[in-house]
């Protein structure tokens, strides 16, 4: 977050919101230390889940490690899932008991941190180093979803990959906005392990 913040790759304005709302996460957001399990840590990839028609395999491990269980859960659910009871029912599944209002505030701020992570690294490793454009329209993240997960968008490309940065960002602004967003802050907040 430190070389992205210095990077210029966004407005000031833009970097001052993207910086404060970062803090504002990790001042309310812990992991304790029982919540860190393997992670796969690279299921953005359509590629990396796999059905076979009656299983779910997760393939390409090599960025694996010990993480926070909501790292996974979270890359996952801002991929496939449209609303917050779709959310809370992801995390129904997962935990398979009903999830604690502590439980959901976790998956749900996990879901901004993955926005803004997401952000830092495609716009970064996409500008290779260039000024970013900012004066277009930022992409819709469901749309730009849909079309990765259809396999219609090419990653590989530097300038898709700042349009993915761009998509992640315009999602956590418009997430940032929502009650729910202050709700999660304030539960998880309250809970919070020293």
């Amino acid at each position: 977050m430190t070389r992205f913040q210095v990077s210029g790759l966004l407005p000031e304005e833009d970097m001052a919101i993207f910086m404060a709302a970062h803090q504002e996460l990790v001042a309310a957001y812990t992991c304790p230390d029982t919540d860190r399990v393997s992670s796969h840590n690279d299921l953005f990839k359509p590629d990396n889940i796999l059905i076979d028609g009656s299983r779910l395999w997760l393939v390409d491990w090599e960025a694996a490690f010990r993480n926070d269980r909501y790292a996974d859960l979270a890359v996952v659910a801002n991929h496939l899932l449209s609303d917050e009871s779709q959310e809370r029912g992801f995390l129904a599944e997962y935990l398979d008991v009903t999830p604690t209002p502590y439980q959901w505030a976790r998956l749900h701020l996990m879901r901004q941190l993955s926005h803004l992570f997401y952000t830092a690294a495609f716009i970064q490793i996409g500008s290779q180093g260039q000024a970013v454009q900012w004066d277009e329209p930022l992409p819709n993240f469901a749309e730009f979803n849909r079309a990765m997960w259809a396999g219609n968008v090419d990653l590989a490309e530097p300038r898709v990959k700042i349009l993915y940065g761009k998509a992640h960002w315009g999602q956590f602004q418009r997430n940032r906005e929502l009650p729910s967003y202050q709700e999660a802050l304030q539960i998880a907040a309250e809970n919070r392990v020293p």
